[in-house]
């Protein structure tokens, strides 16, 4: 949230010697900032530390901490500052509170609401005084890994109001009459008759129809978020602005009108016959979803409670701003050509406001998130969705390094990678050893990860093939994103591995994922080298800081050093079976 400090006129701080130390009350040594600090303040008439904001509501009592003093229950001490109720109040301003579609219950409408007397309206409009969505990180479990799809039907259906007032039932008919074979567990058209869990028996369908019971803007359900879980990809019938609420642009299949079906029916058939193709609708899955999906369901990190209560707060604030006995205030200073404009900040889901300036001379939106950014940056301030993001896409994460099952053909090639997420480092056989005692048992990838990100990583480190690899594409699913540095192994030698349910993966991976980087043996150096370019337009894009050693492409493999032991963890935890070419499964 952005407010600019209010200003009764033209106020100039520059020019003649004394003027700049009358304008700055006398303070030869105040600069601008700190003078419209000072100055730019309101002192306000309500501490809600002391009188907090109080909310009537005859369901719910507000018991989970806020950013604002806040009370809501059924019984308030005192005349309370609004009340939540089916019925606009006259003794206290009346809010409307509703998850339901207005195409059944017109009377929610914002319009209709303010009309007939609700001051503050709750609903799932994203229009609305405070937003109360079907989304949020606690509720679905997005990053969800992906499943093999075993289901011979295309899609499954879960709907079980058959009269729906629009064309779900319709849509659903015209598909099959489109030879899309489809599982119907509802009560509409239902040809399967077992009781199962909804996610679970999404996960094994390519697609699922996640048909609403209206068409109406913002009005998206846990029908379409459930098939995000799941990865099914989701074939609406709703919301007009359902790209609103989509993880990335490919993931869902629209049918805006009921003449859309053959043609969204012939994508259906498409997806399904070219597993690239399909593959690409769930890429968010691999690589975690657009910023925008992001906000909206962090906006659920703060309880709808609580934003109500730091909405009224903030309204009495602003009328309080307002009032003609309230003193004006400076929101700029001048000094010479160049003027610094003084703004109030804070985070959706915080109250109280901090202080950003920006000058004249970059009057930018680019300017004023740079501000934003570095403000906060250097408070080291932690974001309120920090921790209810999932892991994979949080940042901070753990890292999980995995050792080279060839160490006797490791070289001692210097390697380092910094991205955004990752930095590593390689030394020598003979250098390691004393390196490890000088620093208390840790490698010097360790060393470096430890000391450049003390809170660790969400990064896979992977060296082999085999099902440890199979497990490198799980990771990805489950954490957002996988960094691959060092040997991409499909060994044809007799003790080898290779990736038991991925053949040809080399390939694929370079060409699939921009957030991987990896060194294959040399007969798999054209796919190298391809890659390289990609890292190198990375590079030149700002994206991607990259130094390669000179020896690395005569090299076999990357030196590799690990966290040993946190990848055998994870394998007594997900008890992974990996395969040999001359060994029994084992453990």
């Amino acid at each position: 949230m952005f407010r600019e400090s209010r200003s009764s006129g033209r106020l100039k701080v520059g020019g003649a010697r004394n003027f700049w130390i009358r304008a700055l009350g006398g303070h030869r040594n105040l600069t601008c900032e700190e003078w419209l600090e000072r100055e730019d303040v309101v002192v306000y008439s309500r501490n809600f530390s002391d009188d907090p904001i109080l909310v009537y509501h005859q369901k719910q009592e507000m018991k989970r901490p806020c950013a604002v003093g806040c009370k809501m229950g059924p019984h308030p001490s005192k005349k309370p500052d609004a009340i939540i109720s089916q019925h606009p109040k006259a003794e206290a301003p009346t809010v409307l509170l509703s998850m339901e579609s207005s195409a059944y219950y017109p009377d929610i409408n914002i319009a209709q609401a303010r009309r007939v007397g609700y001051e503050y309206v709750m609903t799932t409009s994203l229009s609305s005084d405070v937003p109360v969505g079907y989304f949020s990180w606690a509720e679905y479990d997005i990053m969800a890994p992906v499943l093999p799809k075993t289901k011979k039907a295309l899609a499954a259906a879960f709907i079980s109001n058959c009269e729906a007032r629009n064309f779900r039932i319709k849509a659903l008919v015209r598909l099959e009459n489109e030879n899309i074979k489809i599982d119907s567990y509802g009560r509409c058209h239902r040809n399967r008759n077992e009781n199962v869990d909804k996610v679970k028996a999404l996960k094994h369908y390519k697609f699922s129809l996640a048909f609403e019971n209206s068409n109406e803007e913002d009005y998206v359900t846990e029908k379409f978020f459930q098939s995000l879980v799941a990865g099914s990809v989701p074939v609406v019938v709703g919301a007009p602005n359902i790209e609103d609420f989509a993880p990335s642009p490919g993931s869902y299949l629209h049918i805006k009108e009921l003449e859309d079906v053959g043609s969204v029916a012939e994508r259906m058939k498409y997806l399904s016959e070219n597993q690239d193709a399909y593959n690409e609708s769930l890429r968010w899955k691999y690589e975690g979803p657009s910023d925008s999906f992001k906000a909206l369901l962090d906006m659920a990190a703060v309880h709808s409670s609580c934003r109500l209560c730091i909405h009224l707060a903030t309204i009495f604030r602003q009328d309080e701003e307002k009032n003609p006995d309230v003193q004006k205030r400076p929101c700029k200073c001048e000094m010479g050509s160049e003027t610094l404009y003084h703004l109030y900040v804070r985070e959706r889901g915080r109250f109280e406001m901090d202080s950003i300036f920006l000058r004249s001379g970059n009057m930018t939106l680019e300017a004023l998130e740079a501000s934003v950014l570095m403000h906060f940056k250097t408070r080291k301030h932690e974001p309120i969705w920090k921790w209810e993001r999932p892991e994979s896409i949080r940042g901070g994460g753990v890292v999980l390094f995995t050792r080279s099952q060839t160490p006797h053909k490791r070289q001692g090639i210097r390697v380092n990678v910094v991205c955004p997420e990752f930095v590593g480092t390689a030394m020598g056989e003979k250098a390691e050893p004393n390196f490890v005692s000088l620093t208390g048992g840790f490698t010097p990838m360790e060393t470096v990860a430890l000391k450049v990100f003390p809170k660790g990583l969400d990064i896979v480190y992977e060296c082999v093939g085999g099902n440890m690899f199979d497990l490198c594409i799980n990771a990805l699913a489950i954490r957002g994103r996988l960094i691959v540095i060092g040997m991409i192994s499909q060994y044809q030698e007799k003790h080898g591995w290779m990736p038991l349910n991925y053949p040809g993966l080399v390939e694929k991976l370079l060409a699939k994922s921009q957030t991987v980087v990896g060194s294959v043996l040399f007969q798999y150096s054209s796919f190298w080298k391809q890659h390289l370019i990609r890292l190198f337009h990375l590079y030149s894009s700002g994206k991607l800081k990259v130094w390669i050693g000179s020896r690395m492409l005569s090299s076999i493999c990357i030196r590799a050093k690990v966290l040993a032991r946190l990848w055998f963890a994870l394998i007594r935890a997900l008890d992974i079976k990996w395969q040999s070419y001359d060994s029994k499964p084992t453990t």
